[in-house]
């Protein structure tokens, strides 16, 4: 069977970490990833006699797929992001909305999800849905993992952006969740206000201002 692995904050049995933990996995990504045919473990679900670490490098090293939630910063779902960002299979980040990311990691394509409400979370697991799809055709068309889903800056830092091509490509994911050159659809918005409004709405575009 396929393997996916979850990664986020995990905490103490019975804390908040725990239970948010448990409710993002039980709730939108193993439905999800049990629907595409695979059997998706956290860290904790491992035991034997390797340590924790190794345990967790081998999963982020082997697994056909990788999930990372993001929202809380965590040097530890940081640190294994970045370790599986560098193998370039498919993994996907999760980033709960309206939720701001360090400047470094904010620019990633990722997943803005809520589970307020029933119908948020079945949006939810749709939109996981496409985004592995598109990940795992990104995986098997050999692109490279620099693909964002908003990018926000200046109309200068745009035009640096473009001028590191074609040495790297910048994507985004349109709605069908077909991968396209982020400079095929640029967007002006009026300041740095409404362009980080218009990318809360439209987390598939890319701004300057």
């Amino acid at each position: 069977m396929k393997t996916c692995f979850f990664v986020s904050p995990i905490g103490d049995p019975g804390s908040d970490e725990r239970k948010n933990s448990d409710r993002i996995m039980n709730y939108i990504v193993k439905p999800v990833c049990e629907g595409k045919g695979y059997q998706t473990k956290r860290a904790d679900d491992f035991r034997g006699s390797h340590t924790i670490t190794e345990t967790i490098l081998r999963q982020l090293r082997e697994s056909d797929l990788v999930i990372a939630e993001v929202t809380n910063p965590n040097p530890n779902v940081y640190f294994e992001t970045g370790y599986r960002w560098c193998t370039g299979k498919a993994t996907v980040l999760l980033n709960e909305s309206g939720n701001r990311l360090p400047f470094d990691i904010d620019k990633i394509c990722m997943l803005f999800y809520s589970v307020a409400l029933p119908e948020h979370i079945e949006h939810a697991r749709g939109e996981l849905s496409r985004f592995i799809d598109a990940e795992l055709e990104r995986v098997d068309n050999n692109h490279q993992n620099t693909q964002i889903s908003t990018w926000v800056g200046t109309k200068g830092e745009y035009d640096t952006l473009e001028s590191k091509k074609p040495d790297v490509v910048y994507y985004i994911k349109i709605k069908d969740g077909t991968l396209v050159p982020a400079s095929s659809i640029p967007m002006r918005a009026a300041s740095e206000e409404e362009a980080l409004a218009l990318s809360r709405e439209n987390p598939t575009a890319i701004y300057f201002y």
